[in-house]
């Protein structure tokens, strides 16, 4: 499971679910837009029975703070060894409100102690579309990775996307980035509310891509290695990345290009999805053959 640590109780920032029975051990379930997040106190209480300091004295000497108190969670769904962008996400916004972050994946309670390495990400570098930690994301065990934003930064990623995803339903369990609209909502619409989270927007044809994924036999399907070549090409590419222009000037193969206004702005949305490097192989599950997405970039496609 992943763990996150904050130095404030999300309790005062985030809403607060009804309680879903006593079928589940959760102290609360807590939720910002699409993330929802549990509350585990119990991971602080099981710490005290293997070491003889604090809890928070111990993560104070391994991350080199002086926080009074450390808030214990856990995501409701574990996102595995990658980390999604609803998280990195979260991330920013939570550095809006708090000081210290840290996403941490437990194998086993309680979890850490004297030895564990600890990866502290600032995240004053990170531009606009770009996630706050590279390494193709892995969220490797036995890592504190320790987010901090001395300077102040986090308010200029723009995280409203996450309010948006939590009124719009998966596509497929097994294809979890791609969201269905409840309403009729436009690109030009759709990447407003993204804002500059970001980096580029891919476009497709809705029905051309569910025709190939039918063909070739559904997302779970196993396929031959040349089939890709049948894959759907993005309709147009909307972004500012200085990489991509200078790529097509280079004489490499890009669809359609534009740098913010679209010729599809006003074309209904009937999916779309956030992702990052590591779900690149999600993409290819629905046959997509998204253009190459750099390792600390978020990406929006979108279906119409």
């Amino acid at each position: 499971m992943t763990a996150i640590l904050t130095d404030r109780p999300l309790e005062e920032i985030m809403e607060h679910a009804p309680s879903r029975g006593e079928d589940y051990l959760e102290d609360e379930l807590l939720i910002h837009g699409c993330v929802r997040i549990i509350r585990r106190d119990d991971i602080r209480l099981s710490y005290l029975k293997y070491f003889n300091c604090g809890f928070d004295q111990q993560v104070n000497n391994l991350l080199h703070t002086d926080v009074n108190h450390w808030y214990v969670y856990t995501l409701e769904e574990d996102t595995g060894l990658s980390i999604d962008v609803s998280t990195f996400l979260f991330v920013y916004w939570y550095l809006t409100k708090g000081k210290h972050i840290v996403l941490y994946r437990i194998e086993n309670i309680p979890g850490f102690g004297p030895e564990t390495m600890v990866s502290t990400i600032d995240i004053a570098p990170k531009g606009s579309g770009m996630t706050p930690k590279e390494e193709y994301h892995r969220n490797v065990p036995d890592v504190l990775y320790h987010f901090l934003d001395p300077s102040g930064s986090a308010h200029l990623h723009d995280t409203a996307i996450l309010e948006r995803m939590s009124k719009d339903e998966y596509f497929d369990e097994n294809f979890l980035i791609g969201r269905i609209p409840n309403d009729h909502i436009t690109l030009k619409e759709l990447m407003e509310i993204s804002g500059n989270c970001s980096m580029y927007t891919t476009v497709y044809d809705y029905d051309e891509a569910m025709s190939i994924l039918s063909e070739l036999g559904g997302i779970l399907s196993a396929r031959e290695n040349e089939v890709w070549k049948k894959y759907a090409k993005p309709l147009e590419l909307i972004t500012s990345y200085e990489q991509y222009w200078e790529w097509k000037d280079r004489g490499g193969k890009t669809p359609p290009m534009t740098r913010k206004d679209s010729k599809y702005n006003d074309c209904q949305v009937k999916m779309y999805g956030l992702y990052s490097r590591s779900y690149v192989n999600m993409l290819l599950r629905v046959c997509i053959w998204d253009v190459p997405v750099d390792n600390n970039l978020i990406g929006l496609i979108a279906f119409i």
